[in-house]
């Protein structure tokens, strides 16, 4: 896979493409990422299994979201906040909830995780981005 060269000095966020809630988010993420400093990659596509399995990650598990920041893997509470900090400006102070423990940031991330679908509900297949968009996906 040539591409994956390419792909270790982007910020990439996989995300499950089906769900509602992580749409929501990652649609938000665009609107607030006004100097595109993110790409977007569903956790479902061949290519976030490939990419995803040089880092070792279990690409079975689509209950988190995983923010891959210059080769960088973050997942879970991490990612976000991670991914929040590095939007810049005001954002920056997002940081601070690195001093939560990480089992408290964790599992309040799991239990949202866990209830997603029954909350927030899901598609049958991933949402294609509208055309203003596209560049910053991954196919």
């Amino acid at each position: 896979m040539a591409k994956t060269v390419e792909y270790s000095q982007l910020k990439i966020i996989c995300y499950d493409g089906i769900c509602n809630f992580c749409n929501r988010w990652i649609f938000l993420l665009l609107k607030l990422d006004k100097k595109n400093r993110f790409k977007y990659l569903w956790l479902q596509s061949e290519t976030a299994k490939a990419l995803l399995r040089k880092h070792q990650f279990d690409t079975t598990k689509l209950s988190t979201i995983v923010y891959l920041n210059k080769g960088k893997l973050y997942t879970k509470s991490t990612a976000v906040i991670k991914i929040l900090s590095d939007l810049k400006g005001f954002w920056v102070l997002s940081k601070i909830l690195l001093l939560i423990p990480t089992i408290i940031r964790d599992t309040l991330y799991i239990i949202i995780a866990r209830y997603r679908y029954q909350l927030f509900g899901k598609k049958s297949s991933c949402k294609r981005p509208d055309v203003n968009h596209e560049n910053q996906f991954i196919s």
